[in-house]
């Protein structure tokens, strides 16, 4: 199985919808030793500037616009 390195999706704020590279730093797949189902877990990211997205609350007052997105997932297979 090949494993993927990005993902493009799209992220929604504000009322502004725009393209977001996840990169996706960690997965993997494997059968879960104690219950034996078929088991894959993923570890993503991605940095966006939430000014983009007309979210600039309290920018002028030197907050940071950059907000950092980490993501964990672990999907079972079904059936």
């Amino acid at each position: 199985m090949a494993i993927p390195d990005r993902s493009g999706r799209t992220a929604h704020a504000a009322r502004v919808t725009k393209p977001l590279k996840l990169t996706l730093n960690q997965f993997k797949c494997m059968q879960n030793p104690t219950t034996k189902q078929h088991v894959c877990g993923a570890d993503a990211s991605a940095t966006f500037d939430r000014s983009e997205f007309g979210i600039d609350y309290d920018a002028d007052l030197g907050f940071k616009q950059e907000v950092k997105l980490q993501i964990q997932v672990e999907a079972i297979r079904a059936g």
